[in-house]
This record gives structure tokens, sequence and C-alpha cells, in this order.
């Protein structure tokens, strides 16, 4: 216990609750954001979880990475249409989703995403 009488693993759950509420608001607000762009929703390319390595002509994503061109969080529903993008590019980004909830989401959004005949990679 701390002088307050809280432990310190509520403490740090309560640290993680207020991470994942900022986590929740900003992936919010980039989906109004983008909603609200005049974005061409067919063959999209996605570099998802991109971090510093932006691509040219795609639209790179990444929670923490301030450069990306959008920055949410692909543990949730993503905003962009079914069958949009030709191409889904992730690179060691995977292997931080907590299985089986986060990896399954993650896959099934991809499957919505892409178009028939698309490629994640």
């Amino acid at each position: 216990m701390t002088d307050g009488g809280t432990t310190k693993a509520v403490q740090l759950a309560e640290k993680v609750l207020q991470i994942e509420l900022y986590n929740q608001g900003l992936h919010q607000a980039e989906c109004e954001r983008y909603n609200q762009m005049s974005v061409e929703q067919k063959r999209l390319s996605l570099n998802l979880g991109c971090g510093n390595k932006l691509k040219h002509g795609w639209y790179n994503v990444d929670m923490f990475a301030r450069e990306a061109d959008f920055r949410f969080d692909l543990r949730e529903n993503w905003p962009f249409a079914d069958h949009a993008a030709h191409l889904i590019y992730s690179e060691h980004f995977f292997e931080h989703l907590e299985y089986p909830i986060e990896t399954s989401h993650f896959l099934q959004e991809s499957l919505r995403v892409l178009e028939t005949g698309g490629l994640l990679h």
C-alpha cells in the first residue's frame, strides 16, 4: 500500500485506464476526421502500424506516429468502407496485438476492408 491506501496494482490499473481513455478519444476524433474528408474509398493502399516508415501514396496509419496520415487504434473498428483496399501492408505490428481477441479483430477488419483478390502482406 502507498501512503494514500491505494495499492500499486490499483495505481497501475488507473494509469492504464487513463491511457486507454485517451486512445479511445483519439481514435474517435481521427475516425470523425477521416469520415469528414472526401477520401476516395476505392483501391486504397493501407500501411498499418507504420511507425515512422511512411509509404508515399499510401494511407499510413499508426496510433503513436504523429507523422502518420491517421492515428487510428487498429484494435478497434476501422472507418474504411467494405472492400475499399486492394493492398494492406503491416510490418512489425501484428505481434503487438493480444491473442486471440485483438489479433482476430485485426484480421476480420482486414478481410472486410480488402477487395476481392486484395493482398494482405
